[in-house]
């Protein structure tokens, strides 16, 4: 049986695929303990590196937002890496590791002048009356507090209908009223917080008008009849001991609990474009204004380009200065004899490395250096293949030809049958001399980030 597909239909299977297997959006999990001395921000599993072509968002859980701010901050960035000085000789205008091919882009009613005492008694004992309105909306709104830290929804709901019912039965007129089919409570919350302002600003009020009721009262035995200076002085403590702020701070605790979550996603969309997708997250407890979490994340790009990066470390080579000595042979000759020696050298290099990254921890390319032997103070200069491993901090293979200026025995010396020799009297003759051999590189480099 044959199956007919004409051209739309086979393109539609393709773009399904396509959108199956290469989604925009992929999500990163990771997940904080706040409850643990210490705490720590961990990722829920491994991530692999981010494709540079698809779109990812940060999702933290085991967060509270009724009394935690998340802030997610991601930036791209390259890896770079400083150029050793030996290599400046012969890279005199390369400053830093250069990527070809890439780009970045990238919240009392007082009136009247009535002078008798018993008006300022009664303004007291109004003021008095608002303060421990005040005080029990701060001792709810703390076990309020204490139940969103236990994680207990039920305890919650029932802790703010508690707080909005109370204050509307025990505290003031039946402006609050509680709507069981509104799990929000957004009208009684936005009540609370005018009625809660209204409080604060009397108390503050009455104080400014006893200050101008004292000012105006030059008589001491008038101002001792009144007893103001006693109510004036309950009136400072009280004035001074409640802020709109801090108050404001117990409704928005309120009010975040009521429609709480336990995660948090990143509202934009992370796009790795760098070499690293650097991310910093912070964790605040906005009611204690505690920092729970400070972190900085890298993810590694799937990024395959050309790149230039340099290394240092140990060169081993085959090129080696021979030794000689000189024996008396007779009154006129004298016989230079080889020195027995190793035919291997260990020097100190830095190598430049022009690598493809394969991954984010794999290259492989071309290198170009020099090294510096302690031995015998020569210098060799390198090139060959390489082969780099590490993210941001790698490690280097390099093998190739090698090649230094040497001393070797001039043309002047003469050989016979009993071997090499010169004239009684006379120096070693030397020249120097390209010589040619292999190597193989052990180096390390440690990569720094770049905007």
């Amino acid at each position: 049986m044959y199956l007919k597909i004409n051209s739309l239909s086979l393109l539609s299977i393709i773009c399904l695929l396509y959108v199956s297997f290469n989604g925009y959006t992929q999500q990163i999990e990771l997940e904080i303990d706040y409850k643990k001395k210490g705490r720590t921000l961990e990722t829920k599993k491994d991530i692999e590196d981010l494709d540079p072509n698809k779109e990812y968002v940060i999702k933290i859980t085991g967060v509270n937002t009724a009394f935690m701010d998340v802030k997610i901050n991601a930036k791209p960035k390259k890896l770079v890496s400083s150029i050793p000085e030996p290599l400046k000789l012969i890279l005199p205008s390369i400053s830093e590791s250069i990527t070809f091919g890439d780009s970045t882009e990238g919240f009392l009613g007082i009136t009247g002048e009535d002078e008798k005492t018993d008006y300022f008694s009664k303004i007291l004992n109004k003021v008095i009356n608002k303060k421990n309105k005040l005080d029990w909306l701060k001792v709810e709104t703390l076990k309020l507090y204490k139940e969103l830290q236990n994680n207990d929804r039920d305890a919650i709901n029932q802790q703010i209908d508690t707080i909005l019912a109370r204050w509307s039965s025990g505290f003031t007129s039946d402006n609050l009223k509680i709507d069981p089919d509104d799990k929000s409570n957004i009208v009684n919350q936005q009540i609370l917080k005018e009625e809660v302002l209204s409080t604060i600003h009397y108390i503050q009020a009455a104080n400014t008008f006893f200050n101008n009721k004292l000012a105006k009262i030059l008589d001491p035995e008038e101002l001792h009849e009144s007893e103001l200076l006693l109510y004036k002085a309950q009136m400072e403590i009280i004035a001074n001991s409640y802020s709109a702020k801090e108050y404001l701070n117990y409704w928005q605790l309120i009010v975040k609990a009521s429609n709480y979550s336990n995660s948090k996603t990143s509202e934009k969309y992370l796009v790795p474009e760098g070499d690293i997708l650097e991310v910093n997250i912070a964790i605040v407890n906005t009611f204690t204004k505690d920092t729970l979490v400070k972190k900085t994340i890298d993810y590694y790009s799937k990024v395959n380009k050309w790149k230039l990066g340099f290394s240092s470390g140990f060169v081993f080579n085959n090129i080696t200065e021979d030794k000689y000595f000189l024996q008396s042979r007779d009154a006129n000759t004298t016989s230079i004899i080889k020195e027995d020696q190793d035919n291997v050298d260990v020097s100190i290099g830095a190598l430049a490395h022009l690598h493809y990254k394969f991954s984010s921890a794999t290259s492989l390319g071309l290198n170009l250096g020099i090294a510096v032997s302690p031995f015998d103070g020569e210098t060799r200069y390198l090139f060959g293949p390489s082969i780099l491993l590490g993210k941001k901090n790698q490690l280097a293979i390099s093998t190739g030809a090698a090649l230094a200026r040497m001393n070797e025995l001039s043309g002047a010396v003469s050989e016979d049958a009993q071997g090499l020799n010169i004239p009684a009297g006379q120096e070693i003759p030397t020249f120097k001399k390209i010589q040619w051999g292999y190597f193989i590189g052990i180096t390390y480099n440690i990569l720094n980030t770049k905007n």
